[in-house]
């Protein structure tokens, strides 16, 4: 299940809370992991918008 919103989604992508760039050592820990799907995934890191320019309506 996705954990943003609450949304009973397929949980494809394990999201780092803090990221694994600045917090190597936590990268891992379950505390610092949460599952989202695909949008909810690109939503969090601004992807959506980007993708959406791209493509000509």
């Amino acid at each position: 299940m996705c954990k943003s919103k609450g949304k009973y989604k397929a949980a494809e992508n394990v999201h780092h809370l803090k990221e694994v760039k600045t917090h190597p050592n936590i990268a891992m820990d379950l505390d610092n992991l949460q599952c989202l799907c695909i949008r909810c995934h690109n939503e969090v890191h601004d992807r959506l918008d980007k993708v959406d320019k791209k493509i000509p309506k």
